[in-house]
């Protein structure tokens, strides 16, 4: 683990949530925040929790050319995954759920974080789908100086996922060549630690056959369009929870921002970026600083405690220690935790 990373991400968390707090009246914090409507809340949080369904059901389709996985198995490791990322610094939420996986199916580590890696792409280009959608639909309250850095962000981020989808359907149609190229670039390293890397690169290739499997392709497209509808709509609820009178397309737009936020450093759980993120995107319609905070709590920790409490439950289920957590040997795809 890079101490470095973790400490630089610590510090932009501090920095972030210091600065918010500091632009606000404590005590219309506190009436802002005791305004929200708990039922318009209770119901923002049934429909997270069906995200993690859906997220769950799309992996079973990504897998399917590795195995037939049980639904239940998804459903625990991806689970227990967006709860290490809750815990864990660097993202090994990703890792953990590969990890998990591995353990209950009896896949290969490495294929298995590979299909996580496609499910991630899955995200991004959704994602972009649906900012697209926003500046060519909605009314936003950006002025054409946001809009322009938006359409470029966007254009940038795209040619991002696609050089790195273009990247792995070229591992998965000739690993043989790209590992031949691999040892040719690492021929001054020492020769165990290299072969050790490319067994490791073959291995997340065979997770890659997804890539050239289109029978399940109408399923993940409808699947990821629900996973990330339904998290704007709980963005949404959130917002009308707190009776802020916003158009649809505010919930979506934050997805988008949030969405951006978190692949910045930041402590575990996406302290400061997140709430940094919701913050900003609501000062866009003129939401008082007090209130876009108050959102922006409510809505991290809605998802904060939320990933936390069903991760626990399915790792007590499961019957993984937490101590494998905290052991960095252990969050690797190819090591299976223990089962005491």
């Amino acid at each position: 683990m890079k101490q470095g990373h973790v400490w630089v991400g610590m510090g932009i968390s501090l920095v972030l949530v210091g600065y918010l707090f500091s632009r606000v009246d404590y005590d219309q914090l506190w009436l802002s925040l005791t305004s929200a409507d708990g039922a318009l809340l209770l119901a923002a949080a049934a429909l997270l929790a069906g995200t993690l369904l859906i997220r769950a059901w799309r992996w079973r389709y990504l897998l399917a050319p590795l195995k037939s996985v049980r639904f239940s198995h998804a459903m625990s490791a991806t689970s227990i995954g967006l709860m290490a990322n809750m815990i864990l610094p660097l993202r090994l939420g990703e890792i953990v759920r590969a990890a998990v996986l591995g353990y209950q199916e009896g896949i290969d580590g490495s294929a298995s974080f590979a299909t996580v890696v496609v499910d991630r792409l899955l995200d991004g280009f959704t994602l972009l789908l649906i900012l697209a959608v926003l500046l060519i639909s909605a009314l936003l309250p950006l002025d054409q100086a946001w809009e322009a850095k938006l359409r470029w962000g966007g254009v940038l981020l795209f040619a991002f996922y696609l050089g790195v989808f273009v990247l792995l359907f070229a591992l998965q149609r000739s690993p043989a060549r790209v590992l031949s190229r691999l040892r040719r670039l690492c021929s001054c390293l020492p020769t165990r630690w290299v072969e050790n890397f490319c067994r490791h690169v073959e291995s997340f290739s065979a997770g890659l056959h997804t890539l050239d499997r289109t029978e399940y392709l109408g399923q993940i497209v409808v699947t990821s369009l629900m996973l990330w509808g339904l998290t704007g709509l709980y963005n949404f609820l959130v917002v009308r929870a707190f009776g802020l009178n916003l158009p649809l397309a505010v919930g979506f737009l934050l997805v988008v921002v949030q969405a951006a936020a978190v692949m910045l450093p930041a402590s575990p759980g996406f302290i400061g970026t997140h709430h940094a993120a919701s913050f900003a995107c609501l000062s866009l319609w003129g939401v008082a600083p007090e209130m876009a905070l108050s959102v922006a709590l409510v809505m991290h920790a809605i998802g904060y405690f939320l990933s936390i409490a069903i991760g626990a439950l399915y790792l007590w289920a499961v019957g993984i220690s937490l101590r494998d957590f905290s052991r960095p040997a252990r969050v690797n795809p190819d090591v299976p935790f223990s089962n005491t």
